[in-house]
């Protein structure tokens, strides 16, 4: 505080009030109730993040496992087939190496008897031995005249010769068979090393071994739905990517891949056109036609009008894909459903098959509808995937279904089996198995294009121009470009 007086300013001292012993340990004690909710948090990140650490190398230590599962089986595989190409064509090189210029097949006996009959050479003319490669000089052996030496010389001679021959031809016999041998070898190596042929036996080797990693119970996680993903594909590879606009691949599969917990809705046409009209007679109206028609695998009918109205937004779309197994549309509105579906309800689900309602045996039609699969074909990348069989079919009725398709694809796919690098079998989840490989060269394959189907009347149109004062041509293009030029005089 500040006091005037006449002689000047005076300053008075003010006592500050000290705290109390009480109200310090109570400081004190909210200051170590902070610090100990620090470190408590710190502690329990700290074991967060170690857990985290133990469960990523855990998920590594199973992937690893299962790589190397895989990698024996192939193994194993190649290993089978080798042994038995080998076996076979030992057999054949031994049959061909024991051919005469007759033709004729023979023992290891009567060759020993058509080498000791066959023509000999006398002791004159006994060839030289070879001179070694180290000595720069060096002195021919020439065999002694008969007359010269003495009668046990002679016979011991001419016994010397005659084994000598017999030897030397065995050896010359012994290498031609070695390079034979290690010719075929070489053959069989070249063939595994590059094509990977398609036959009914390794596509059953290969089903087995999707079955048993799609069964394979996955260690660490419960699943609540553990046939969730019961689907098997087929992943094709191609060498050139082709030139061409979107289109769906439609297959004709010999057996069924709906099961017994599969759900089919089918796409309808509205009785009368209207978003405010009531589209409940609709389905009313066509679930009294497959009744009558003895249709039982039909869920769900879902008419046009309900589409516009209820699945109009993103969401819904992503849930109806999700909702059921497969879709069937009639095919006179196939074309405005998928318009009206988009790409989000084609990204989750499967793009629904068009089928002919107006039949009279409705059952087999809706059958043959099921049995078909579809694959988008485009021209911006090298990978393409089809669904081809499901987990709960049989082992035979898969195989069966994967050589259908196979051969489908010979066919129809763009560049054919020329233009196809690799099938590969796989589940959503699981690794990729080689069904088919070729190792062809690139710059030796073509690029397939492909041009769009165009209606009659997609054409350009041209006319002059009346508007202005000069004469102007005017080209008019289905997609709406308008081009003008003048007229030459």
């Amino acid at each position: 505080m500040k006091k005037l007086s006449n002689k000047g300013i005076i300053k008075l001292k003010t006592k500050v009030e000290k705290p109390s012993s009480e109200t310090k340990d109570a400081v004190t004690m909210n200051k170590n109730a902070v610090a100990m909710k620090k470190k408590d948090k710190l502690i329990k990140t700290n074991q967060k993040n170690v857990d985290r650490q133990r469960d990523k190398k855990n998920v590594k230590k199973r992937k690893n496992l299962e790589n190397q599962q895989i990698e024996n089986i192939s193994r194993n595989m190649k290993n089978e087939t080798v042994k038995e190409e080998k076996k076979t064509k030992k057999e054949i090189v031994k049959t061909v190496l024991t051919k005469n210029n007759t033709g004729k097949v023979l023992n290891q006996q009567e060759k020993l008897d058509a080498a000791s009959k066959a023509p000999r050479a006398p002791v004159n003319e006994v060839k030289p031995e070879k001179p070694n490669q180290s000595s720069k000089i060096v002195k021919r052996r020439v065999a002694p005249d008969e007359s010269s030496l003495p009668a046990k010389k002679k016979s011991k001679t001419s016994l010397e010769a005659t084994k000598s021959k017999e030897t030397r031809q065995k050896q010359k016999s012994h290498r031609e068979e070695d390079k034979t041998m290690k010719k075929s070898e070489s053959l069989v190596i070249t063939e595994q090393a590059g094509n990977l042929e398609m036959t009914e036996a390794h596509v059953e080797k290969c089903v087995q071994t999707v079955l048993h990693l799609a069964k394979k119970p996955k260690e660490g996680k419960k699943s609540l739905l553990p046939e969730e993903d019961n689907v098997i594909l087929l992943q094709i590879n191609c060498i050139k990517i082709p030139k061409m606009p979107k289109r769906q691949l439609r297959v004709f599969l010999p057996h069924m891949m709906v099961g017994p917990t599969d759900e089919v809705a089918l796409f309808v046409p509205d009785l009368e056109r209207g978003r405010r009209k009531d589209y409940e007679k609709t389905v009313d109206h066509w679930e009294t036609i497959l009744r009558d028609k003895n249709v039982s695998r039909i869920k769900e009918i879902i008419p046009m009008n309900k589409v516009k109205t209820e699945y109009s937004q993103y969401e819904m779309k992503r849930k109806l894909g999700r909702l059921f197994d497969f879709f069937l549309v009639d095919g006179r509105i196939a074309g405005h459903i998928t318009h009206l579906l988009g790409k989000t309800f084609r990204r989750s689900a499967r793009p629904p098959t068009p089928v002919k309602l107006q039949r009279d045996n409705l059952i087999s039609e809706i059958d043959n509808a099921l049995r078909k699969t579809s694959m988008e074909i485009h021209g911006s990348g090298n990978c393409h995937t089809m669904q081809v069989a499901s987990v709960t079919m049989s082992e035979q009725q898969i195989v069966e279904n994967i050589i259908a398709a196979c051969k489908a694809l010979e066919k129809e796919y763009p560049g054919g089996l020329e233009n196809i690098r690799s099938i590969l079998l796989k589940t959503p989840r699981s690794l990729a198995i080689p069904v088919y490989y070729s190792i062809k060269n690139k710059n030796k394959i073509p690029v397939t294009k492909i041009t769009a189907k165009r209606p009659k009347a997609f054409k350009t149109v041209e006319g002059e121009l009346s508007t202005t004062l000069s004469d102007v041509l005017v080209k008019v293009q289905p997609g709406g470009r308008v081009t003008l030029k003048k007229m030459n005089k």
